[in-house]
């Protein structure tokens, strides 16, 4: 059992997929509590998609979540999660999405004028993670209900600290995880902070919630048409059968939940993204090469249509997100008996889903541990459920289409504009944090690209 806590993520259990010769383990965690360990794609199919409903997740994973985000999609099982995902499914439509490439572009733009200024000042060492940390909460706010928090510009500005403090909560602490009744009621100087930036960004989006409301009652047309926010969707949803909206209390945490998992697992994957294109310079010149010739020039707006002709962009995207997904690992609880691959699953079993493990199965992947973007150019040849980065079925990522777009966008155009270097004797290692992190936080040399 030390073996899951030691070492570096995901990477016990590959160890074990290996000396053991199996994609489906059974170990003993906490208190000789039986759990299993799937990397195997045919049985991720099973547990997602053709018998889903009999997995649900368990509650120990929502306590946390829950104090913070309330009750939004990561944090309902069931029929009301089913519900739930049917009427914000609206506000995550392409159509809406792309409205929001505007905002994408401002804040890159944004990010690219800070590290110019950085670069031509002497200061070629970039604090590539604090930045892109910053950026995306600037994002995430601005898409989420049309906030503007300037995180990148003006860190110390009390409603960015706020959303900072909450987004940052989420610390791996077994105790909080476990107990958080318990662990965020402690009399700590910490615990008070959080609860009074808790009682800060409620008050706020309470505030724009009930503004946002009196504006929408004004608009006519189309919503989706020029929808730049998910606030806005959600107080349009609409319920096919008995036309109920949503209560403000639900608009809330899915707001919250939007941010808080959607914040954090984009800006890890970009900091995944330039550290391989760091460790590989070639890489990196032919990723520049296409998104140079395929890039509007510089403020001209960069449309979807642009994004989408960027076929190894998506390749290097896709595959920085195999060996390096954003969340791992999460698990399931069997409801009833069943049976995968051969294997009894006594009602009640804990299931750990070992994504990052399935992403580096030798079964399914050729040179599983080597960086080759070019896997991706035929999507056919990929066995179905073996690359799973934002899981599969009923409860695959609502937003996936968001972060995608978000970080391509992002990262093409930083791409275009600097030259990513290795700074000399540090050593990455991967971090299980909230998500998966590089270890230490991200710097990277950078030079600014005559193009």
């Amino acid at each position: 059992m030390k073996e899951v806590f030691a070492g570096e993520a995901i990477d016990v259990y590959i160890r074990w997929m290996t000396d053991l010769n199996s994609s489906i383990i059974r170990y003993y965690h906490l208190l000789e509590q039986e759990r299993l360990v799937i990397a195997d794609a045919d049985a991720m199919k099973q547990i997602m998609v053709t018998n889903g409903k009999n997995y649900v997740k368990p509650t120990f994973l929502f306590g946390l979540f829950i104090r913070v985000a309330g009750y939004g999609l990561v944090s309902l099982n069931g029929k009301e999660h089913l519900t739930q995902r049917k009427l914000c499914t609206g506000a995550f439509k392409i159509a809406v999405i792309k409205n929001m490439l505007p905002s994408f572009q401002r804040h890159t733009e944004e990010l690219i004028d800070t590290w110019r200024k950085q670069i031509e000042k002497g200061d070629n060492v970039l604090r590539v993670h604090h930045d892109l940390h910053n950026v995306t909460l600037d994002i995430i706010c601005e898409c989420g209900f049309g906030y503007t928090t300037e995180a990148l510009c003006n860190p110390e500005q009390s409603e960015t600290k706020s959303f900072s403090v909450m987004i940052n909560s989420f610390r791996p602490s077994f105790f909080r995880f476990i107990v958080p009744s318990i662990a965020l009621n402690l009399p700590t100087e910490e615990n008070k902070s959080f609860k009074e930036n808790m009682r800060r960004c409620d008050e706020l989006i309470h505030d724009i919630i009930t503004n946002k409301k009196q504006e929408i009652k004004k608009q006519e047309g189309n919503m989706e048409e020029r929808c730049t926010n998910l606030l806005t969707m959600l107080l349009f949803a609409r319920d096919v059968d008995t036309h109920d909206g949503l209560t403000d209390k639900q608009i809330r945490d899915h707001v919250m939940t939007f941010m808080l998992a959607g914040h954090d697992t984009t800006s890890s994957g970009m900091c995944w993204f330039l550290l391989t294109v760091a460790q590989n310079p070639e890489i990196q010149t032919k990723l520049r090469q296409e998104v140079t010739s395929l890039l509007p020039s510089k403020g001209q707006p960069i449309t979807f249509e642009d994004v989408e002709k960027m076929t190894y962009l998506n390749c290097v995207v896709k595959e920085t997100l195999r060996l390096y997904p954003s969340a791992p690992m999460t698990f399931r609880e069997a409801v009833n008996d069943d049976n995968i691959n051969g294997h009894f699953i006594p009602k009640g079993t804990l299931i750990n889903i070992q994504v990052g493990a399935l992403h580096r199965n030798p079964k399914y992947w050729k040179e599983p541990e080597k960086f080759i973007p070019e896997r991706f150019l035929d999507d056919s040849s990929i066995y179905p459920y073996s690359y799973l980065p934002f899981i599969a079925g009923s409860r695959m990522c609502i937003g996936y289409k968001f972060a995608l777009l978000e970080m391509k966008v992002l990262l093409a155009s930083l791409i275009r504009e600097f030259k990513f270097e290795l700074l000399p004797n540090v050593t990455y290692t991967k971090k299980q944090m909230t998500t998966m992190k590089p270890n230490p936080l991200l710097e990277l040399r950078a030079s600014i690209v005559d193009y």
